[in-house]
């Protein structure tokens, strides 16, 4: 059986002058590349220099390196241990039912990735749940 897998990406609208739309027009040309690539490569370029580093098997690696994951889960459970202070609020609670749990944080920079992602929809419900009493 053959399995097929979507080319998946994501999309970003922005509002830009016309002006700086031409230039990237022009710039385009210029390099043979389209308008997108120009802007992902900047986009990769800023959060390559911006994002902060992390020590990593006795290396620096970048913040995008150190979290980045297919799945959604380990990418916060990543970012949780790496940068807890970068997590919106919605992924701060999912991170304290998470990491209270020991089925799913059994040491603290151990996690459980397969018995959290096993458990997701039960970890969004149980934040739905305290959400919902604490609002009595």
């Amino acid at each position: 059986m053959a399995v097929t897998f979507n080319k998946k990406s994501e999309t970003l609208t922005i509002r830009i002058d016309a002006r700086s739309r031409f230039g990237l027009d022009i710039l385009g040309r210029l390099k043979r590349r389209s308008v997108s690539e120009l802007v992902l490569d900047e986009i990769r370029e800023v959060m390559q220099r911006e994002l902060p580093k992390h020590s990593r098997g006795g290396k620096q690696v970048g913040l995008m390196d150190a979290v980045w994951d297919v799945f959604e889960q380990d990418r916060l459970v990543k970012l949780a241990l790496y940068d807890p202070q970068l997590l919106t609020d919605e992924e701060q609670k999912l991170w304290r039912v998470i990491s209270e749990d020991r089925e799913y944080l059994p040491k603290r920079d151990a996690p459980n990735f397969a018995a959290i992602r096993r458990d997701w929809k039960q970890i969004q419900q149980r934040v739905r749940e305290y959400e919902a009493a604490s609002t009595r």
